[in-house]
């Protein structure tokens, strides 16, 4: 290539590979365009103080909640203004999008043009467009695979590429020659991570077991050519046949060939050209003049890079290489907007699906039966907050429920950070103060905060603190209700370089006066209470509102040094539901160990053929200190029935890629409750609702089970 993308290979490689060790900045000189590379280095905070605002917010967010202190984020400033980008990225077909005749997206997601290029993906709209672009919507621990360094600075081992793609066309052999030997020699020869080219050729050609006809060596025009990566095979009718003819003309007439001049081909034309992420691949944005930019693309399916994330995160964590020193390329651009979700016609309360990476599933009610998925980001009117713990929700005409720890209300993830789980608005800056005492209150409380001193009382689910102005709360101070002060409401706080302080009791204080030290984290208790839980939730330095808190739960931090700046505490009556929960985690193939759900949510996945391998069930809540209340135990592939585990016990195998296949699960009479659960199981589906120890999943049949969801009742 005799354009720029050429001369900047050195540069950026150089930058990519080296910027974690401390090379300053390296300017990507030019008359028109400026491009910059930020270093990422412990003195800035692995790189993320080199990021605008909005970017850094939702970065330390990303690292303070996974731990990955290890990782290194780069800023690329690409000196590009938003609308110049908008407007080059949105002419015909440049971006498309897929629309299925049976699932299609709402139609604000396809551009007016109407044309179609490869089969049923059609011209995207300038929102849809705009949403993939913006690179904060994807700075969760799966998404941000988009922006990995892909150069090949952590070279896989051959057994690492075997587990990759096992179970797949990949893990056989052509003519003695294992696909895992060319994968690991391709990587070599081109500089490029091995997961990377895998994953490259699981998006162009399938994942299943079946060998693609464009690898097959078969085709009756084109015998014993190859093309792994389907370049040539440009949208449109006839792609594959378009893609054969490239081959043949690049020579590719064996597996092996194909393999690595394919894989080297791509890298030098982009990796060693500056695209050095999923992310550059789809937009070029790397150039110093116009014509260097927006047209050198790999694909057109704006969506790409994004499943591209999920299939990148999936094979380093299975290798366990999430805990290794990567390095992530980000683009900056000028004068962007302060956030972009998904496009909606939605009207009236609006919130948005947050999650990480995965649909989430909505409901004909509060733990009812799934109807359907909803895609992260996704824009929907909220009819009513806090239904048992769900939103009842509108998506373009159609009413359902989902968990409102899914539900964000649009405009504050990145202006305030509110989460989902109600409480009051704030935005950045505000201080929230109190005012006099009332005397109707359920629960009073107040802080000493830090340059303010002591402020006047809020109550009853009011924020108490400031939000985003640095302020630390050093001191509080919490009552109950007149009639209700025989409920023994006690309190407690850890504090800066003190650690967990003594039990305070009703009205007293709980923290420092005087020292400067930050409270971090806070328990609450209500000891005697038959009618009331307490919740409580902080709003923490780099993090933002965190998730409630309840009955003597943890709020805050422990050892992160991380200052609580507010806090909100309520009363809520107690129902037969809210005094036991049942929670659990399920270890799920080339994911690991996901967070505890609890009360009938999925743990699992549903519709991408993962294996569930290994679970954790566990009690919380009153009168649950009583040992041996719940036992459960799993049939698990080629082992068969396994031994009962009790509370939290492990059940099933981790590293072993061994399925569970069904389960049972059993609690003691002494809890006054029935049990119920059901699971998603390979090709089946979700089964019937099951209890106390009756099995849920098949046995004899190899099938999967892929999600699970428990329930007392």
């Amino acid at each position: 290539m005799g354009r720029f993308k050429k001369i900047l290979s050195i540069i950026l490689m150089t930058v990519l590979i080296q910027s974690f060790i401390g090379v300053n900045f390296v300017s990507l000189a030019s008359s028109t365009y400026n491009q910059t590379m930020a270093t990422a280095n412990s003195s800035n905070n692995n790189g993320i103080d080199e990021f605008p605002e909005s970017y850094q917010t939702l970065l330390r967010k990303l690292v303070s909640s996974t731990g990955r202190t290890n990782w290194k984020f780069i800023a690329f400033n690409t000196d590009i203004e938003w609308k110049e980008l908008i407007e080059n990225e949105t002419d015909c077909l440049h971006n498309t999008i897929y629309k299925s005749p049976t699932s299609p997206y709402p139609d604000s997601w396809y551009d007016e043009c109407g044309n179609r290029g490869d089969v049923n993906f059609y011209c995207a709209s300038e929102e849809i467009i705009s949403y993939y672009l913006d690179p904060r919507n994807f700075l969760t621990e799966i998404t941000i695979f988009q922006f990995l360094d892909l150069s090949n600075n952590q070279k896989a081992s051959l057994a690492q590429i075997q587990s990759a793609v096992k179970g797949t066309y990949l893990e056989g052999n052509v003519n003695g020659d294992s696909y895992a030997q060319m994968i690991y020699d391709a990587a070599e020869a081109s500089g490029e991570s091995a997961f990377s080219i895998i994953v490259r050729i699981f998006q162009e050609l399938g994942r299943g077991t079946s060998l693609p006809h464009n690898i097959s060596g078969k085709d009756s025009k084109y015998p014993g050519v190859y093309n792994f990566f389907n370049y040539g095979a440009t949208d449109g009718d006839g792609s594959l046949e378009r893609a054969l003819a490239y081959a043949q003309n690049a020579g590719w007439t064996s597996a092996r060939k194909a393999l690595i001049e394919g894989a080297k081909l791509i890298s030098n034309n982009y990796t060693k050209a500056g695209q050095v992420n999923k992310y550059l691949y789809k937009f070029d944005v790397v150039g110093t003049t116009k014509s260097q930019l927006y047209r050198h693309q790999y694909m057109t399916n704006v969506e790409d890079p994004n499943s591209q994330a999920y299939n990148l995160y999936s094979m380093y964590s299975s290798n366990n290489w999430l805990k290794n020193d990567l390095v992530f390329v980000i683009p900056v651009y000028k004068n962007m907007p302060s956030y972009v979700k998904l496009p909606s016609k939605q009207t009236g309360d609006l919130y948005y699906v947050s999650s990480n990476y995965t649909p989430v599933t909505w409901r004909n009610a509060p733990n009812g039966a799934s109807i359907g998925t909803l895609k992260k980001d996704t824009v929907v009117t909220m009819l009513e907050a806090n239904v048992n713990g769900f939103g009842k929700i509108m998506v373009d005409g159609k009413i359902g429920y989902m968990s409102m720890q899914y539900l964000t209300k649009l405009g504050t993830t990145q202006d305030g950070q509110k989460p989902s789980g109600g409480g009051t608005t704030t935005k950045p800056g505000e201080e929230h103060l109190g005012g006099e005492k009332d005397s109707q209150a359920l629960i009073s409380y107040k802080a000493q905060i830090q340059d303010i001193g002591w402020s006047s009382w809020a109550s009853d689910g009011e924020t108490m603190g400031t939000i985003d102005k640095s302020k630390r709360l050093e001191t509080i101070q919490i009552e109950l209700k007149e009639e209700l002060k025989q409920s023994g409401l006690k309190y407690r706080v850890h504090v800066q370089d003190i650690g967990w302080m003594s039990w305070s009791a009703n009205g007293e204080t709980a923290g420092t006066v005087g020292k400067s030290k930050r409270i971090e984290a806070v328990q609450i208790v209500l000891e005697n209470s038959e009618l009331y839980d307490i919740e409580y939730r902080v709003y923490v330095q780099n993090i933002g509102w965190m998730n409630w808190s309840k009955n003597g739960e943890i709020a805050g931090t422990v050892g992160a040094a991380l200052r609580i700046e507010a806090i909100q505490i309520r009363l809520v009556e107690k129902t037969a539901n809210n005094n036991i929960s049942i929670k659990y985690s399920s270890h799920v193939q080339n994911v690991g160990w996901t967070s505890y759900v609890e009360n009938g949510k999925i743990s699992g996945t549903e519709g991408k053929s993962l294996r569930l391998e290994g679970i954790s069930i566990k009690l919380s809540g009153a009168n649950t200190t009583t040992s041996n209340l719940i036992e459960y135990r799993v049939h698990v592939q080629d082992i068969g029935w396994m031994n009962w585990v009790q509370e939290a016990e492990l059940a099933g195998t981790v590293g072993k890629g061994k399925r569970i296949e069904a389960i049972q699960i059993k609690v003691n009479s002494k809890l006054g409750k029935n049990i119920k659960y059901r699971v998603h199981v390979q090709d089946i589906g979700w089964t019937k609702w099951v209890s106390n120890g009756q099995t849920a999943g098949t046995e004899g049949q190899s099938k999967r089970i892929e999600a699970i969801e428990i329930k007392l009742e």
